[in-house]
């Protein structure tokens, strides 16, 4: 059964001939059709249907002088100019036609200052943030970055999402402990800077705004929808003020015992996909907690949700935890609408103040 369509005609007069694609996105595989001309065209098709004007000069972009002395030959190297899409152009895009081979950044048309990349592969995300993803989920007082040789082995986040004081305070830790970023964080570190999400003052770096977020082509492409959503809802919530205290609103009004319930998933929510070195989400901190409940509601279609965790999650948490059975039961014979109810509230909040009708992105 069509779980999801859209239908868009593009026509594009040239010399030779006019063509129109239309994209048919099915739930579990999506296919492009064209009427003659080769699907390498598309991303070009939708750079002009976007009237972004891109010229060959204008691709790059340097930021040599907001550099440290530690990183400037990595500061001084082109940055790419993001292109401004859709969250479904950039999910869509075909890697045959990026500007690098490893990855393709864009500015996302919603929020504020959200940048995506998107990478070929794990390996190439990993190297850009490997060791933010351990630093982020640390507690402040914990903050300490050990050499990328400790994190051999330990498992790295396939999507991620990290806001202008996440990346501001992973750098400054650098600097407090001299060391120099590895060559991806380098490269990251220089996206920041160039896209006016940190900046560099005498002292350390200072947030701006804005987030980065990420995802990867060798996700499963079910599994990659998912991913690009619920970072694009972490985005959202970091830089949309309205909407992040919509979510709060909302997430104060569970009762006891769906708040628990999130507790346990989130603590143990890289146990419960057997994730070594990620136990799960650092729960003490309020902040990172409700955006995990929005991005985990938002990230799949309501006819998934029952799946998602009634099927595979709650489970799994029962295996894993048989000290919560009488609690997990419980829940389950009290509190089994909670997600739909919060996905409603969700989506009303990103309707009125992202203008996501429904609350869906793409």
């Amino acid at each position: 059964m069509l779980a999801y369509y859209t239908s868009r005609c593009i026509s594009i007069q040239s010399d030779a001939s006019n063509f129109c694609y239309y994209i048919l996105f099915y739930k579990s595989n999506y296919s492009i059709y064209n009427d003659g001309m080769r699907s390498q065209f598309i991303l070009f098709a939708l750079l002009l249907l976007g009237n972004w004007n891109v010229n060959n000069s204008s691709l790059y972009a340097q930021n040599a002088s907001q550099s440290s002395t530690s990183t400037s030959a990595a500061h001084s190297a082109s940055i790419p100019v993001p292109i401004k899409a859709d969250a479904q152009t950039i999910f869509l895009s075909n890697p045959d036609h990026w500007r690098q081979k490893a990855f393709e950044v864009y500015h996302l048309t919603v929020g504020n200052n959200i940048i995506v990349i998107k990478f070929s592969s794990y390996a190439e995300q990993r190297k850009f943030f490997f060791r933010l993803t351990y630093f982020s989920n640390q507690d402040d007082t914990e903050h300490h970055i050990q050499p990328a040789s400790y994190y051999d082995g330990m498992h790295s986040y396939n999507a991620n999402d990290y806001n202008a004081e996440e990346l501001a305070d992973f750098f400054n830790q650098l600097a407090k402990q001299h060391m120099n970023p590895e060559p991806g964080e380098a490269v990251l570190l220089n996206m920041a800077l160039s896209y006016k999400i940190i900046k560099k003052t005498n002292a350390d770096y200072k947030p701006i705004g804005g987030a980065i977020i990420s995802f990867s082509m060798e996700t499963e492409i079910v599994q990659r929808k998912r991913y690009l959503v619920h970072e694009t809802m972490h985005g959202l919530f970091y830089t949309v003020p309205k909407l992040r205290e919509a979510i709060f609103a909302t997430i104060e009004k569970l009762t006891p015992t769906e708040k628990y319930f999130w507790y346990l998933f989130l603590k143990h929510k890289g146990e419960l996909d057997n994730r070594p070195g990620l136990s799960g989400y650092n729960i003490n901190n309020k902040e990172l907690v409700v955006n995990e409940i929005f991005a985990h509601v938002m990230q799949t279609e309501p006819e998934d949700m029952d799946d998602y965790f009634f099927t595979i999650y709650i489970p799994r948490m029962f295996k894993l935890l048989p000290e919560e059975k009488q609690f997990l039961e419980n829940f389950l014979n009290t509190s089994s609408s909670m997600f739909y109810s919060l996905r409603s509230q969700f989506a009303q909040a990103l309707e009125k103040y992202c203008g996501l009708k429904n609350g869906i992105l793409f």
